[in-house]
């Protein structure tokens, strides 16, 4: 007895092999098995389109809607199936449910546009792509090419397209560059090619070096006796590049240090007289 798991592997066996008659025959005897069970049909009706025969798949895509409303491919399948056949009306109503189910709007929109072109309603058209194409952003590819199509039968110009956001990035990002390092200890003392230091023409020596080209002059004497490798003077700081072994400090002392006499300031013996309240007062 033939099951389900079967019957699709001899029809993706077909499908490999571009055998198309094939499949279709697998999936028509399925759908006569198994009439409620919609994913052999939906099978069917898209090797029906790929064969050309948009009628027969416009068929088994409204049987599938009839068995689940909900299923946005077969809604959507139906959809281009009547555009393919000249059937304009069928079409609108069916990419407008199609937007509904969850179709990508510009995609749905430039569906009813062709389907008013059939009608021979190409203004209408025209407004109805360029409002979605402006309030989507410019970036739709699909809406952009369908006017540039129509454009001389209505004879307007074509909006300009976002190419910033559209842009195509690499798939994969270039490795972060990781230098070295200003003080690497390495032979070669070049940064990498294309890098921000290689185009302003520094090197890992200069850098390593007490001064660079110029520093000296620049900064004069200053550069020269207490300036880093980078020409930053520390001498205001009491600071010199040298390194300084960390110095000891030994403990407190009991006796503090006295002062020496010649520092020491006489204190000021306090006068009678300046205590006087009345000494400016003249003698009765």
């Amino acid at each position: 007895m033939t099951t389900p798991e079967q019957v699709l592997a001899d029809a993706r066996r077909c499908m490999v092999e571009g055998d198309l008659k094939g499949a279709a025959k697998i999936y028509k005897r399925a759908c006569k098995r198994w009439q409620k069970e919609p994913e052999f049909r939906i099978r069917y009706a898209d090797v029906l389109e790929r064969l050309g025969r948009h009628s027969h798949a416009y068929r088994q895509y409204k049987r599938v809607m009839r068995i689940s409303p909900e299923r946005l491919d077969a809604c959507s399948g139906a959809a281009g199936c009547a555009l393919a056949c000249g059937w304009a009306r069928d079409a609108t109503r069916l990419f407008g449910r199609s937007i509904g189910l969850g179709m990508d709007i510009d995609i749905g929109t430039m569906g009813i546009a062709r389907a008013l072109c059939l009608r021979g309603r190409h203004h209408e058209a025209w407004e109805k792509a360029s409002a979605q194409f402006i309030e989507g952003g410019r970036k739709s590819n699909d809406l952009h090419g369908f006017m540039t199509e129509i454009a001389p039968i209505v004879g307007l110009r074509v909006p300009d397209m976002d190419e910033f956001d559209i842009a195509d990035l690499p798939a994969e990002s270039d490795p972060v560059r990781r230098d070295p390092g200003i003080y690497s200890q390495s032979e070669d003392a070049t940064f990498a090619a294309g890098s921000l230091e290689e185009m302003a023409g520094i090197d890992e020596e200069a850098l390593r070096t007490r001064s660079t080209p110029g520093v000296d002059e620049l900064l004069g004497e200053t550069a020269a006796a207490g300036a880093t490798p980078l020409g930053i003077d520390l001498s205001a700081l009491g600071e010199t590049p040298a390194a300084t072994a960390p110095t000891v400090t030994s403990p407190v002392s009991e006796n503090p240090p006295q002062p020496a006499e010649s520092e020491i300031e006489p204190e000021a013996s306090p006068s009678v007289e300046d205590d006087d309240p009345f000494a400016d007062f003249p003698d009765m």
